[in-house]
């Protein structure tokens, strides 16, 4: 792990920029997955495309002690938390606590894309009763955007999928970009970013380098790396972002 003030040493822009490609896409009897961040080249975060096309489901119901999101792209899943169930749309997530029975599924004969983000570091929750516990359930776990519930910013919005009291500290917000060209400055924190480009055409900065990318992009910005992304021309921009 990097300590303060210390950038883990290897990154360049390339390392840190994934772009989807249909010739890296992993078959697997359901359909096929993509990885745009591997936990192996981080602290811990990871990012998955999975697409199901070929039978109802991807996994079994199961649990693990890792937080985890699902953000659904294309078509309807059905989600489910300690044997409860729901079926969601596109712009929608769910947040698997940990610990606690989960899965995700296809919910009729059409194509299902979504994101898998997870923290691989073991998150505990505790066995002590007088502790008071997130009400982990359906109705706290899944989001749907809501143009109503966005959160004005100079640049645009931004929109938040989970509360981190919900998540111990990992989030998921929806940010959009159509008033200024940049969100900040070029600015660093010391734990691991990931962003995920949906819509528009983006300038992004690591550590001094600069790379123009489109949509359907992932990017990982290391712990204390020097970071940021904007816009370059008049079209919106919108990604989402995770952060522990």
């Amino acid at each position: 792990m990097p300590g303060t003030n210390e950038v883990k040493p290897g990154y360049t822009i390339e390392d840190c920029i994934t772009v989807f490609s249909d010739q890296k896409t992993q078959a697997e009897k359901y359909g096929w997955f993509f990885w745009f961040v591997r936990e192996s080249a981080t602290d811990g975060l990871n990012l998955k495309m999975s697409y199901v096309d070929k039978l109802s489901g991807t996994h079994a119901s199961h649990k693990h002690p890792e937080r985890e999101f699902y953000y659904i792209m294309e078509g309807l899943a059905e989600v489910s938390i300690d044997g409860m169930t729901r079926v969601i749309g596109p712009n929608s997530s769910m947040f698997c606590p940990p610990n606690v029975m989960h899965g995700i599924k296809r919910a009729n004969d059409q194509p299902l894309k979504y994101l898998v983000i997870k923290d691989v570091a073991k998150v505990s929750v505790s066995d002590d009763k007088s502790e008071k516990q997130p009400d982990y359930n359906l109705d706290n776990c899944i989001t749907v955007f809501s143009d109503g519930k966005i959160d004005p910013a100079k640049t645009g919005w931004f929109f938040w999928f989970a509360p981190t009291l919900l998540t111990k500290g990992m989030s998921l917000k929806m940010t959009y970009v159509d008033k200024l060209t940049g969100t900040h400055p070029p600015h660093q924190h010391e734990k691991e970013e990931i962003l995920y480009l949906l819509e528009g055409e983006a300038e992004v900065h690591i550590n001094g380098e600069t790379r123009i990318i489109g949509p359907n992009t992932g990017i990982y910005y290391p712990g204390n790396s020097s970071h940021c992304i904007k816009r370059i021309n008049d079209q919106p921009i919108k990604y989402l972002v995770v952060n522990i």
